[in-house]
């Protein structure tokens, strides 16, 4: 293999200029959009104090001013300390306009102060210091530490504390929650969310995303306390979630509230197209269906961990099933994205339909059709469990629900809807309602009659009705879904990280805006992590891998996320890692052409891709491995037009065609590290294995192990099938019936991080391996 050392210096130029090229990082657009240091930056503030009353808000326009980038961290805390104590010392009033310049000053304030500190973080991570595939939050605070300067961090400390104390008088002054008096005006939660700090929280995202095992309770201790420490640091304190936005805030729900016990395992079997049923029936049999019934009942913290159920065709016709055991994020993410599909489906197959879309709320809400039963009961109330344990799976449930269930989630029963909230809900139930005014005196007393309510005033029927619609008319369900939600998160804990109903949907369900964007750039939403020889010895097939993706339309990048990541649902921006490897290696001329066909591979587990060394083996096979640089110009662009096409056409063809999780335990062509990716184009590839590709015709095979459980459900499944409904077994004996629940891990301990090793390319030709399959090409 060649080394970053044979291309001599031309070729280190080469690599500098690609790293020139890469682009924009999300912290060098941020920045940007931030103004800091740049002409734009002058002009922002100019615009911010323009919107400001030189005698009613001088103290934020000295802050403005402190904001320049002549002055130092330590005049901008001078500034803040007179703003923090000025303000408080008299009524701050004025109109919208005015109020909101006042809280984008106080985002300035903390742009400019952490500045620095996202600078050490982005260049970190740029060249390789800080690695995220392994780093500590501990690891963070020690390259901060190492990189800014003991006076620097103490200023922004400072300045940090102060800037958070000032927006938290203006949050309560002016945010959702303050109160309805003359001459104050109410702004939206997001305007009060800090974008420096906020993306500070995504760093801290990607180092708990990467977990793939349940945690102890001892770890979770130490991560929270090492988060204490770096929060210290910082001068981020209680007033902090003030400044988050909900992904965030969810971040710091996961940290501060999951170290009461230690993180369970739960193995669900699931059927891939009815995940939610299957996952509903499996739950059941492991736990136990009273877990919900009683408010004192603690309802099963835990990590997730499905198992998808994989049909197959026998030689004879008949049907196999196999367990997919891959454990890790992608399979989790897969589940919750499938349920969330389930629960917005029509139903079907002997499933209930718990939601419908209501066409007046434009969002999803209760059936009101649905049976009430003692077994619909219990799955609502696995969808409340569902929606709680999104947060400590790190995960969506992605749902368009009406904002009217968290609003009930965030208050409990002290939630009680008025007229306004319901005309903001469901402007036609509103209208319908306010009809009551309409009718005469005589027909409102015959239809008070009529409901068993004579002698109730309008008023009171409105009020009634309102809540009819939004609560009691659907009590039972409602009921249901709360319990299972609370049995996990109860309000108590929930009302001090967030301030609305709306900040809770968008940290379960997901923020809209990532829904919709039309294009986006992998390398703008993902952290990427490099193997350490794709980085210094073959930037160009790096280069070629960026370019291929850049240029794809949206969709095409989208399989590629889910290739990768097991979701095509994009998360928010550098909350999760992408590592690239280079795991392959060929010797001879005939393992080079053979690797030219390979195609990349995944492991969604770990969100890593798996590229063969298109670069090396294109010059091999060539005949200049060694003098590239040394051709012409043209022979040069023609080379690495070749790479592109190669790369472009590999990996379309894997990210287009995978269907399900490759099993490294499989026997006989499904992972069994004998068979190469390469192979015909009509046979499905599979993520997350390490060959993991079966082709079309061969037999499927189950896990080599199996525990007798799972042999029992492959029974029952096939069984189900034909009688067209799923009933589980129970998993390992009787239910467990305890308050606090431990649910062991099954298959045995814990599994620990795999080490990925170099996979060696057999020296067996591709038409060998396809006469041996029978495949006909």
């Amino acid at each position: 293999m060649g080394c970053f050392s044979c291309f001599g210096a031309s070729g280190r130029e080469e690599h500098q200029e690609r790293v020139n090229q890469r682009g924009a990082s999300t912290s060098d657009k941020l920045r940007d959009k931030q103004g800091l240091g740049s002409v734009r930056g002058k002009r922002l503030l100019e615009d911010l104090t323009k919107g400001l009353d030189r005698d009613k808000d001088g103290v934020l326009i000295g802050i403005l001013a402190a904001c320049d980038r002549g002055k130092t961290l330590k005049d901008l805390g001078c500034a803040l300390e007179s703003a923090r104590v000025k303000l408080k010392d008299k009524s701050v009033s004025g109109d919208e306009a005015r109020a909101r310049k006042r809280v984008l000053v106080l985002h300035r304030c903390l742009d400019v102060a952490w500045r620095d500190l996202l600078d050490a973080l982005e260049a970190g991570t740029t060249r390789g210091t800080l690695d995220w595939g392994a780093v500590s939050i501990k690891g963070i605070q020690d390259h901060l530490e190492q990189k800014l300067p003991e006076v620097l961090r103490k200023d922004m400390c400072y300045c940090t504390s102060l800037a958070l104390e000032v927006l938290q008088f203006f949050y309560e002054l002016n945010g959702p929650k303050s109160p309805s008096t003359e001459g104050v005006v109410r702004l939206e939660d997001g305007l009060f969310h800090n974008e420096s700090i906020s993306f500070f929280m995504n760093y801290i995202s990607v180092i708990l995303n990467r977990s793939v095992t349940q945690l102890s309770c001892a770890d979770m201790e130490k991560q929270k306390r090492e988060f204490g420490e770096v929060l210290c640091m910082l001068g981020l304190g209680v007033n902090l979630v003030y400044a988050l936005d909900s992904a965030s805030v969810s971040t710091l729900v996961y940290l501060m509230l999951n170290t009461e016990e230690d993180e369970s395992k739960l193995s669900l079997r699931v059927v891939r197209d009815r995940p939610f049923q299957s996952g509903f029936t499996d739950f059941s049999h492991q736990v136990f269906r009273g877990v919900f019934e009683h408010p004192d009942v603690r309802g099963p913290r835990c990590k997730i961990f499905p198992l998808f159920v994989e049909s197959g065709v026998e030689e004879n016709g008949g049907t196999s099933v196999a367990f997919e055991k891959g454990e890790g994020h992608g399979p989790r993410k897969e589940f919750f994205d499938l349920v969330s599909q389930e629960l917005t489906a029509k139903g079907g197959r002997g499933s209930p339909l718990l939601f419908a879309f209501s066409r007046s709320m434009g969002k999803f809400w209760f059936n009101l059709g649905v049976k009430r039963t003692e077994e619909v009961k219990e799955r609502y109330y696995f969808v409340g469990w569902l929606m709680a344990q999104a947060f400590f799976n790190r995960t969506n449930l992605s749902v368009d629900f009406s904002e009217v269930i968290f609003e009930r989630l965030l208050k409990g029963e002290g939630f009680v809807p008025s007229m306004e909230y319901l005309e903001a809900m469901d402007p036609e139930a509103a209208k319908s309602i306010q009809n009551i005014n309409k009718l005469p005196q005589g027909d409102f007393e015959s239809m008070l009659v009529l409901e068993g309510k004579k002698g109730m005033s309008r008023k009171d029927f409105i009020e009634d009705s309102v809540k009819s619609v939004l609560l009691d008319g659907v009590k039972w369900q409602f009921d249901a879904l709360c319990r299972g939600f609370h049995s996990i998160l109860t309000p108590e804990k929930l009302v001090g990280y967030f301030s609305s109903a709306a900040s809770l949907q968008m940290a379960i369900c997901g923020k809209e805006s990532m829904k919709n964007l039309e294009n986006f750039s992998v390398r703008e939403v993902f952290l990427v992590n490099y193997d350490e020889e794709l980085e210094e010895q073959w930037p160009l097939l790096s280069n070629a891998l960026w370019e291929v993706l850049d240029s794809w339309p949206k969709d095409k990048k989208l399989c590629f996320v889910k290739f990768v990541t097991g979701s095509d649902r994009l998360p928010l921006p550098n909350t999760e890692l992408i590592k690239i490897e280079l795991p392959f290696f060929a010797f001879s001329d005939h393992d080079h052409k053979n690797l030219l066909k390979t195609l990349p591979q995944a492991h969604t587990c770990e969100n890593l891709l798996e590229i063969p060394n298109y670069w090396e083996s294109l010059l091999h096979v060539k005949g200049t491995p060694d003098n590239f640089w040394n051709l012409g110009q043209g022979e040069k662009d023609e080379l690495l037009k070749e790479l592109r096409e190669t790369m472009d056409d590999r990996l379309t063809f894997a990210v287009s065609n995978c269907d399900t999780y490759g099993l490294d335990t499989l026997e006989e062509g499904a992972g069994g590290g004998e068979l190469p990716m390469s192979l015909d184009p009509s046979s499905p590839i599979k993520m997350g294995g390490n060959e993991a590709i079966a082709p079309n015709g061969s037999p499927m095979k189950p896990a080599i192990a199996v525990t007798n459980d799972e042999i029992e459900f492959l029974t029952v499944y096939q069984e189900a099938e034909e009688a067209d409904k799923l009933s589980l077994p129970s998993l390992g004996g009787t239910p467990v019936k305890d308050k606090a629940l431990a649910l062991p891990a099954q298959n045995g301990e814990s599994p620990k991080p795999a080490t990925i090793e170099k996979k060696p390319l057999h020296d067996k030709s591709i038409d060998e391996m396809v006469n041996e399959l029978g495949i006909e090409l």
